[in-house]
């Protein structure tokens, strides 16, 4: 039997025949053409799936009893019943979800991500009293008639950013940037916006949602970047490196942070982790001054994962070659 290459589950044809299904992911396009706007869809001719399982919002729960089995399928009437406990019992694709893959393609950041990801869960996914706080944002979406669902998911988007920057869960992104990459109308955005803090405010009042404006999270950035620097500056010490060496490396990390605005709401990564971008920014420092040996050792000192502060490295060094110069 052929197994799913993602989840390693048996796959079943459907009915007629020609569509592959696994029955833990869902369907599996074969030789089809992909969706170049959505950014979920993996690349590649046997792309599996639209979305990852991690970081999903929710799903939803089958029908308990029993299930239509492929090989009950008499007619019509039966293929129908069998799609929709289908899709029911595996999650189908939630609009949310979609929305939180179109964010990820714009990287920025890990911390924008969880914003936005309870934002979304709380604004796009309907709750066990919504009779109390109807309507649903994404139903009050159909006055974009005349677009296609990538849009909807792209005005949700920046809307959300907006709603995650006045909470003060974030600070505001360059926004007009962003709608004039993905082509949007700012009346569009304007509507979906007031639709969603319209919601927020009906689920605070029922108690639904306790969100409250949080406080400025650069009022503490200021210390996390002093105490990133003491460590990696103990950490040099400790190592056996000259004093004067050590100096050099520090300076030239704070120069670094500072060419980058930080710590301001103004900084070029200002939603980006302090302590990953220190880290970024010393091992960038270490190797321009020529020391070998070293790099690998700042994620031991910071206690992060070396594998983490790499990955965000290679996502944001074309910004940082532009601002800060390449490495020779």
């Amino acid at each position: 039997m052929k197994k799913c290459e993602n989840c390693n589950q048996p796959i079943n044809k459907d009915v007629n025949g020609e569509i592959e299904e696994c029955l833990n992911c869902g369907l599996i396009p074969i030789g089809e053409l992909l969706d170049i706007d959505n950014p979920s869809h993996t690349k590649g001719e046997e792309a599996i799936g639209s979305i990852t399982q991690q970081g999903k919002i929710g799903g939803r729960k089958g029908p308990q009893g029993s299930m239509i089995a492929g090989k009950d399928v008499k007619n019509k009437q039966d293929r129908k019943i069998a799609r929709t406990q289908r899709w029911n019992c595996h999650e189908r694709n939630r609009f949310a979800d979609e929305c939180l893959c179109q964010l990820r393609a714009l990287n920025l950041g890990k911390v924008v991500e969880e914003a936005a990801n309870y934002l979304l869960a709380c604004t796009m996914v309907e709750c066990k009293s919504e009779e109390k706080v109807k309507p649903l944002p994404r139903n009050q979406l159909r006055f974009l008639a005349d677009v296609d669902l990538t849009y909807r998911q792209r005005v949700v988007v920046v809307a959300i950013l907006r709603v995650a920057a006045k909470f003060h869960y974030i600070h505001a992104v360059n926004e007009k940037a962003i709608i004039e990459e993905w082509g949007l109308k700012r009346r569009h955005v304007h509507k979906c916006l007031s639709n969603l803090l319209a919601r927020i405010s009906r689920m605070q009042t029922n108690g639904l949602m306790q969100l409250r404006k949080r406080n400025d999270p650069f009022l503490t950035r200021d210390e996390k970047l002093t105490n990133c620097i003491s460590q990696i500056k103990a950490g040099l010490l400790d190592s056996g490196m000259k004093r004067d060496d050590v100096i050099r490396i520090v300076r030239q990390t704070i120069n670094f942070m500072r060419e980058l605005g930080e710590p301001s709401k103004d900084g070029i990564f200002a939603n980006t982790r302090i302590d990953t971008l220190c880290a970024i920014i010393a091992r960038r420092a270490i190797g321009i001054l020529g020391f070998k040996g070293y790099k690998g050792l700042v994620a031991t000192w910071l206690d992060m994962s070396a594998g983490g502060i790499t990955g965000r490295a290679k996502e944001i060094k074309e910004t940082l070659d532009n601002i800060l110069g390449p490495i020779d």
